[in-house]
């Protein structure tokens, strides 16, 4: 299983609610907010190329951006908080 999805999961575990998904802290750090801009790019392209019917552009977004964005970029830098 890559590292990533293993991160994912782990932290997922400690989730007690799913309310707490929707709800932000007030002092987000400028590295969580790029992080958010970056999901809400990823999705807003992955919608268009499901628009577009363009399945292999869909899977190569996702991991693009699991490889780059969250595995090589944030979650190498978020994991020792």
């Amino acid at each position: 299983m890559p590292y990533f999805v293993r991160f994912i999961l782990g932290n997922l575990a400690t989730l007690n609610n799913v309310d707490e998904l929707s709800e932000f802290p007030a002092d987000i750090t400028p590295l969580d907010r790029l992080a958010l801009h970056r999901v809400a790019t990823f999705a807003t392209e992955v919608a268009a190329a499901f628009d577009s019917r363009q399945p292999n552009l869909v899977v190569l977004r996702t991991l693009n951006y699991l490889a780059s964005d969250l595995s090589a970029g944030y979650f190498t830098i978020v994991k020792d908080r």
